[in-house]
């Protein structure tokens, strides 16, 4: 498959790594994954009978009336996590049972060590040594098809990033905010932020001025 270098990461690439800095957000905040599901479901129980009511109307993804219970219960969420983790909050949506709340941030965690992973690999390692290989762990969700075979349901995301031939040495560690970027430029920095190009750019003419 050919490289694609993009300035910009697709979509789907751009929330994943929001949703990995956020949960970043939230554990530096001294919270924790667990207290902020709980959290989650203590809150759901005040929209649960809305909620029943909404999910029970044909298509019903499409009506006002979920969208706005949507919108107020991240709202409460965001609210009461003192907007820590706004990107976070709308990955979780509707967090209806414990079991599928749990999953969900499960894959979350997956998702967020394996990007960090692979771009501490790129931001450390010089471009001749990339060739060397790196074991990653990575889920896979399968379902069985009628005829038996097995169906590929979801990966992991860096097996979207090289089935989609993503040129990964773009994403990165930002060295000043330490979160997960994708740099516009390989020859980019900072992960663009103005505070971080701000503060490389003084650590850069301080250690000019020291010599």
């Amino acid at each position: 498959m050919a490289r694609k270098a993009v300035a910009n990461p697709p979509d789907w690439l751009r929330e994943r790594i929001g949703q990995a800095n956020s949960l970043q957000d939230l554990v530096e905040s001294d919270r924790t994954v667990q207290a902020f599901g709980k959290q989650a479901l203590q809150l759901f129980k005040q929209f649960r009978e809305e909620y029943k009511a909404v999910v029970t109307k044909p298509d019903f993804f499409e009506s006002p009336d979920y969208s706005d219970l949507r919108d107020r219960f991240k709202a409460a969420l965001n609210k009461r996590t003192d907007n820590v983790c706004p990107l976070l909050v709308e990955f979780v949506t509707f967090p209806s049972n414990k079991k599928g709340l749990e999953e969900q941030l499960i894959r979350l965690k997956h998702d967020a060590k394996a990007l960090r992973e692979l771009a501490e690999w790129s931001s450390n390692t010089p471009l001749s040594r990339r060739r060397s290989f790196r074991f990653f762990r990575e889920y896979l969700f399968m379902a069985f098809s009628l005829d038996g075979t097995l169906n590929k349901l979801r990966t992991g995301p860096l097996s979207r990033i090289a089935d989609e031939g993503l040129v990964a040495d773009r994403l990165r560690i930002c060295p000043i905010c330490d979160r997960i970027c994708w740099m516009k430029k390989t020859t980019s920095k900072t992960c663009g932020k103005k505070q971080c190009s701000d503060r490389a750019d003084y650590l850069k003419n301080k250690i000019k001025g020291n010599r």
